[in-house]
């Protein structure tokens, strides 16, 4: 098992695991799934629950197998600490869903999966921001990773909605590829509380740029 061969030297988190909405639209395609909410929604209320029984059994079954770390357990991908177990939420195609749909289809579910544990964390990317004021309604969530992705989403046009995460004083990971007046935008208008700053880079060298800008800004 991973976890002998690592011990307690290096980290093992949650596998990325596809939300309700994604597993939908896996089963029947993105143009189908998102039909079938005004054609067909007693059929697509049962497919949406059936998937998260699933996702409820599986994510049960494999927590034990996750081993302790630092005294905590990290959460998958982001390398963040948390005294008791935790699960990650992930809902990409949430974005094909109206507040309205949201509600009627899908909070319901998120909320059962972020009970499941007493840490969740909500993955989102910045198309589905328009949500937040109906997502960040789920109690049960914890914290919240933001996705910038490139070419779609702006730090400008996300912020107004990570105001809104931070307003609800929960914690906030804002990921993707940061430009220095992004860097200055988000220092300007995020408060660094409960903050975590998550740069994609190409290497170490860029890395090692993006380090000394960040230093450079906010010392």
């Amino acid at each position: 098992m991973y976890s002998q061969a690592f011990e307690n030297r290096y980290p093992i988190g949650q596998s990325v695991i596809r939300g309700p909405s994604d597993l939908a639209c896996a089963l029947l395609g993105a143009e189908k799934a998102t039909l079938a909410l005004a054609m067909e929604p007693e059929a697509m209320h049962r497919l949406l629950e059936y998937v998260t029984d699933q996702l409820e059994k599986f994510l049960h079954q494999q927590l034990p197998y996750i081993p302790m770390f630092q005294g905590g357990y990290v959460i998958g991908q982001y390398e963040i600490w948390a005294p008791q177990p935790v699960v990650r939420i992930q809902e990409d195609f949430s974005v094909l869903y109206s507040p309205q749909l949201y509600d009627q289809f899908l909070k319901a579910l998120d909320e059962r999966l972020a009970a499941i544990t007493p840490y969740s964390l909500f993955h989102l990317h910045a198309s589905s921001l328009f949500l937040i004021d109906h997502i960040l309604e789920i109690r049960t969530v914890k914290a919240y990773q933001v996705s910038k992705d490139m070419g779609t989403a702006t730090i400008e046009a996300m912020i107004p909605g990570l105001q809104k995460i931070q307003k609800a004083r929960k914690p906030l990971i804002v990921k993707g590829k940061f430009t220095d007046d992004d860097l200055q935008l988000i220092k300007e208008n995020l408060s660094l509380t409960g903050l975590c700053l998550q740069p994609v880079v190409s290497g170490m060298e860029e890395a090692e740029q993006m380090l000394s800008r960040l230093r450079r800004m906010w010392r």
